[in-house]
């Protein structure tokens, strides 16, 4: 009889994020160094850009009385008058790959929010199938600021 070798299998994601450390700038916590180093570059260079807006891109629902809840998507940044939404990632946990799915799905149509604008005031716009740029480090946020300016 063969004796089976069985691999270990690793632990489904808490959602956190690795190696992440959490800081505050101007008022604002930012979950990484980062995305606080995007939010520099982008005040810096002058670069219209909304904050922390949230997306509910799938639905709650009931289920045999079970609750579902809904899936949200919080962008790091949108750049509305580029229709870009930039994401600063290091490192993406188990879940990104099939929730980055579910964005584009849900951007497939017009989207509708509403935004604080550099002076200070509240405008609705709108995303048309945006660009997702996802930056892994300072050096990608440089390169991604570049195109920009």
């Amino acid at each position: 009889m063969a004796i089976r070798k069985f691999r270990k299998v690793s632990k489904p994601s808490t959602g956190a994020v690795k190696n992440a450390t959490k800081v505050e700038c101007d008022g604002i916590k930012f979950d990484s160094k980062l995305e606080q180093f995007a939010y520099s570059q982008l005040k810096l260079f002058k670069i219209n850009f909304s904050l922390k807006q949230k997306f509910v891109i799938f639905d709650g629902f009931r289920y045999n009385d079970e609750l579902i809840r809904p899936i949200s998507w919080t962008p790091d940044f949108i750049l509305p008058d580029h229709n870009i939404i930039l994401e600063t990632k290091g490192f993406a946990n188990d879940q990104w790959s099939l929730k980055v799915k579910l964005i584009k799905k849900y951007f497939l149509n017009k989207v509708n929010f509403i935004c604080e604008a550099s002076d200070g005031k509240i405008k609705e716009r709108v995303l048309d199938k945006p660009k997702i740029i996802i930056c892994k480090n300072q050096k990608e946020v440089n390169a991604f600021i570049a195109t920009l300016i």
